[in-house]
């Protein structure tokens, strides 16, 4: 070979490497990793529990007020009446009023474990985490000692799925000395449970986290094809795509979602976000808002509004056409 055509097949091994790196730089900027922990990216108020004729969220208005009231103030100690109730509350982000329910119906009911997790659920709403702590681990405890010994349930029941769910969401949220037992509890039972989609979450949010996207995009297919009436995958769906700068349709996952679970914090934030980046800044702030005043403890949405305010973008906008503050 030549002296120059060894110069040429260099310069080209060079451009070569270089245009590789180039397009592994561009890459790694669009594909970004949530930068947020489980319990700051899903929240208990994202959750539903009632069945999926009822993601309507007017239609179960309209039954909670033509039919559940009625039913529990004539029933309150009959666990179907106090239960359903209760959840539906809860789904309706009515979450004091769901709080005195289970309240009451834990001291009616005292041996069913059921109500003890849905009390904690509505301790988590209410940012109380170490009641909510107490509440789930006992269900979720029993579980694990099952699986430890070899022994574990043939049935799992909704009360066992939602005591997991709820420590994985929570446990960030503990005390030092109580996640180090909390977190090994969770992570011997996700994979335990993982083909429940509220726990096909917390596995899709950790590949989102650790920045693994098209893999949190298999799953979410899978949850999605399974469970088509479940809010939460489609919102995680949103948020993968916003992470690889497709916020148009992240947008189109987000409103899905939004139509399945209107009450919900992660929804309207997420969509929030996305609206920023594709300088709908006005829509942005409203969304933001939604999320804020859904969830008053959130504090990350309530950062992120910060952010969006003093961007020099926004302050112009609102130089020229000032719009009321949302205080919350």
């Amino acid at each position: 070979m030549s002296q120059g055509v060894k110069k040429l097949t260099v310069l080209f091994l060079v451009l070569l490497v270089s245009f590789g790196l180039c397009v592994q730089n561009v890459y790694s900027k669009k594909l970004q990793r949530l930068d947020l922990s489980l319990s700051e990216v899903i929240r208990c108020r994202d959750v539903s529990f009632m069945p999926d004729e009822f993601q309507d969220k007017e239609k179960l208005r309209k039954y909670k007020n033509d039919s559940l009231i009625k039913n529990y103030q004539e029933n309150p100690a009959v666990y179907s009446s106090a239960v359903e109730y209760g959840l539906a509350l809860i789904d309706l982000n009515e979450i004091d009023e769901a709080q005195k329910v289970f309240k009451q119906a834990e001291k009616d009911f005292v041996i069913d474990k059921s109500v003890k997790v849905f009390k904690g659920w509505t301790d988590a709403c209410k940012g109380d985490y170490k009641s909510a702590r107490d509440n789930f681990y006992l269900v979720a405890k029993e579980l694990f000692d099952g699986v430890m010994k070899g022994s574990p349930p043939v049935v799992l029941f909704p009360k066992d799925i939602n005591s997991v769910f709820g420590l994985a969401l929570i446990k960030d949220k503990l005390s030092e000395e109580e996640q180090k037992d909390v977190e090994q509890i969770v992570e011997k039972l996700l994979s335990f449970v993982k083909r429940d989609p509220k726990i096909s979450c917390v596995l899709i949010v950790d590949d989102l986290r650790e920045g693994n996207i098209s893999q949190a995009e298999e799953r979410i297919e899978q949850v999605v094809t399974r469970y088509p009436n479940e809010g939460l995958p489609l919102t995680l769906s949103g948020i993968a795509k916003a992470l690889k700068g497709e916020h148009e349709k992240a947008i189109e996952q987000f409103e899905k979602a939004e139509k399945l679970n209107q009450f919900s914090p992660l929804v309207h934030f997420s969509k929030a976000k996305s609206l920023f980046e594709l300088r709908k800044y006005e829509e942005a702030i409203q969304e933001i808002d939604k999320a804020i005043a859904l969830d008053p403890e959130w504090h990350t949405a309530q950062s992120e509004k910060t952010k969006f305010l003093a961007t020099s973008e926004v302050k112009k906008l609102r130089k020229k056409s000032p719009v009321p503050e949302n205080t919350n």
